[in-house]
């Protein structure tokens, strides 16, 4: 008896099928080959029977349309045109941005030039000069008082002038002689508005320096000078008060504005 190479049921020795399963009944010792289908070739092929010694056959490899090693290759190619992109950009930017820069430059450059060639800047000091002189008599302050009307010239006359008649003001600073002497009324100048300034011509210039040479003796260079129309509140040490107007004389002297009274 044998068994069904299938169902595995007994069946006769000298049975080609089985009866129970109709299962062609094959010797699996013998040198019997079985035709198959070659999964990678689709061809047809004889199966190797058991104890027979068959030849390996090599697997065709998958084809690609595309060698895994050209990806690398486009990945590089992409990334190369997002920098060059990203350049360009930062390229454009860069250039916006200086010439922008480059416009706010010239526009302040005009700008500074404009209000050089119309005064704005001499008389803005100018008028600071104006406020000083006012807050000095306002304070009380001779040293305030002296360095808006002081040139270096005049302070060196009034020193050795003071020196000089030491017997009648005794030791006394250029300072306190004009603390003493010029701002002893102790007056307020309040609201100080600067209504005006008029630029000197050179004739008003040299007739300034004449006074100077012929009133104190001493030579001065002046470069510039304004004539200032100045209005205020006038308040005395009574407490009353009115209302007043005078016009300052500016001169500059070795590049700074000072008060000529």
């Amino acid at each position: 008896m044998k068994r069904c190479i299938v169902c595995l049921k007994d069946i006769e020795d000298s049975a080609e099928e089985c009866p129970y399963c109709g299962s062609y009944q094959v010797d699996l010792d013998s040198d019997f080959d079985m035709q198959y289908d070659d999964p990678v070739s689709g061809r047809s092929a004889a199966a190797p029977s058991r104890g027979r010694k068959t030849e390996s056959y090599d697997r065709p490899a998958r084809s690609r349309e595309t060698a895994p090693s050209d990806r690398p290759a486009v990945k590089e190619r992409t990334k190369s045109e997002s920098i060059k992109a990203a350049a360009t950009k930062n390229g454009s930017s860069s250039r916006i941005l200086i010439v922008v820069a480059v416009i706010l430059v010239l526009a302040l450059a005009g700008t500074f030039i404009f209000l050089l060639k119309t005064g704005f800047f001499e008389k803005r000091a100018v008028k600071k000069t104006v406020r000083g002189y006012y807050e000095a008599f306002t304070e009380g302050d001779g040293t305030k008082y002296a360095d808006y009307t002081c040139t270096p010239e005049m302070r060196e006359y009034m020193e050795k002038y003071l020196v000089e008649c030491k017997d009648v003001f005794g030791d006394i600073s250029v300072d306190e002689y004009y603390k003493t002497y010029f701002l002893a009324e102790e007056a307020t100048y309040e609201d100080v508005r600067i209504i005006d300034c008029t630029l000197y011509d050179d004739a008003v210039i040299q007739s300034v320096e004449k006074e100077f040479k012929d009133y104190y003796g001493i030579d001065i260079d002046i470069e510039k000078g304004y004539s200032v129309n100045t209005e205020f509140n006038y308040k005395p040490k009574d407490g009353s008060a009115t209302k007043g107007a005078n016009i300052v004389r500016v001169i500059k002297v070795h590049g700074k504005w000072y008060v000529y009274i």
